[in-house]
């Protein structure tokens, strides 16, 4: 009986040594194998989102080497792509984890404030809710709410840069920077200033255009220039023909719009005739240009606008772009101030601080030729496929004009 016991216990003995050494070999094994980290590259839905934030946190606590499993797309279903992407280590889901940054970088107007829309993208390209950022800026004249950030001209026109820092609501430990750095700089002083305290004939000119209102009957208002139109009256058109012209720079006009009326007013620059704005190559002769920097109908109602850009004169080479946006601010019969940012490379359009269309295309470049300034009330009695029906109850009206500003670009 004894010799059994003791054959018994040699035997379970035996055993229990192969199995740990098969759960150790097992062990080291798994803790060998290698697994690929892949990320899925389309939309996900609300449930992947979650179980995406759930394998991000498991990873912030396990994820010390690079055995460690994070996920694997033939676990996502259909949808999924090959595309390998960056690995998310422990290290990573920290400083920086965001790429943060303006959802438009942009100049702003020379002497207003500049708002910018602060977006934060995770390196899965999933866009974090601008509920869950929480900003602040390393200048404390800089204003932020939510994800808006407000910088003033008096920081941007010093040309000290800026940075702002974010990081999630929910995951405090995972952040993000911004830094503007202002390279578009204007000249310290106004290149053109008209306050209208009168209407001065040797700056402002009604001959572009025949059959215009002579600038005589024309006149100032409280330091406002007024452009008003009954029934059969001519429509207005100055300009600045033969006394300003400039390339590049901030364009402002602070307007009020008329509040009814099939009336068509404008603030826009052109070239005058024979002035070579960018070179067409197919017809040299044809290389005029325009900026738009704002025309209203207010049978439009009181949020659209417009703003366009031309290009290769206006024969058979004619192009243009331009954008119809609608905006916030309620424009019929209230005064705003209208601008454009034309530089080497972009033209930013504004309604004050707020930038409302960007234009980067063929149309814009280097060594443009200069644009003069004009100002525009245009009157139609009949209806118009633009701006539509012809309302003669909607008259007299009038738009008002409080000052027309530029600056020089000095540095971009």
């Amino acid at each position: 009986m004894e010799k059994k016991l003791k054959r018994f216990s040699a035997i379970f003995l035996a055993l229990l040594m192969v199995t740990l050494c098969a759960c150790g070999e097992e062990k080291k094994t798994e803790s060998n194998g290698k697994k690929k980290i892949v990320y899925i590259q389309r939309e996900p839905s609300s449930e992947e989102e979650t179980s995406s934030d759930n394998a991000e946190d498991n990873s912030s606590q396990n994820n010390t080497n690079e055995n460690d499993y994070v996920f694997d797309p033939s676990e996502s279903g259909s949808g999924a792509t090959e595309t390998v992407l960056d690995k998310i280590t422990a290290a990573d889901i920290g400083k920086n984890y965001y790429i943060f940054r303006p959802e438009v970088e942009h100049p702003g107007v020379a002497e207003l404030d500049a708002k910018y829309q602060m977006i934060a993208m995770d390196r899965r390209n999933i866009s974090l809710d601008k509920e869950n950022m929480v900003l602040s800026c390393d200048n404390s004249n800089v204003k932020i709410d939510g994800n808006t950030v407000t910088i003033p001209y008096s920081v941007r026109s010093s040309g000290k840069t800026v940075t702002v820092s974010m990081y999630n609501r929910e995951h405090p430990n995972r952040t993000g920077s911004f830094t503007f750095d202002f390279d578009v700089q204007f000249t310290e002083q106004p290149t053109f200033l008209d306050n209208f305290d009168t209407l001065d004939a040797s700056v402002w000119s009604d001959e572009w255009y025949d059959n215009r209102m002579p600038i005589e009957e024309l006149y100032c208002e409280d330091g406002e220039l007024v452009m008003y139109a009954d029934h059969g009256t001519k429509s207005i058109e100055l300009s600045t023909t033969g006394t300003f012209n400039q390339a590049y720079g901030s364009f402002s006009a602070r307007i009020k719009m008329p509040s009814s009326g099939l009336s068509n007013v404008a603030f826009w620059l052109c070239t005058e005739e024979g002035v070579t704005y960018l070179k067409n190559p197919q017809r040299p002769s044809q290389s005029g240009g325009e900026i738009d920097i704002v025309e209203y109908f207010p049978t439009w109602g009181d949020h659209k606008t417009s703003c366009t850009l031309h290009w290769n004169g206006w024969s058979d080479y004619h192009a243009s772009e331009g954008s119809e946006p609608l905006v916030e601010q309620t424009l019929r019969g209230e005064y705003h101030i209208y601008s454009c940012v034309w530089t080497s490379t972009a033209i930013y359009w504004y309604i004050d601080e707020d930038l409302i269309w960007t234009y980067t295309g063929e149309g814009v470049g280097p060594n443009a030729g200069p644009m003069q300034i004009l100002l525009q009330h245009t009157n139609t009695e009949e209806d118009s496929d633009w701006g539509g029906p012809y309302n003669p109850d909607e008259f007299p009206n009038e738009s008002r004009v409080d000052y027309v500003r530029v600056y020089g670009l000095e540095k971009e």
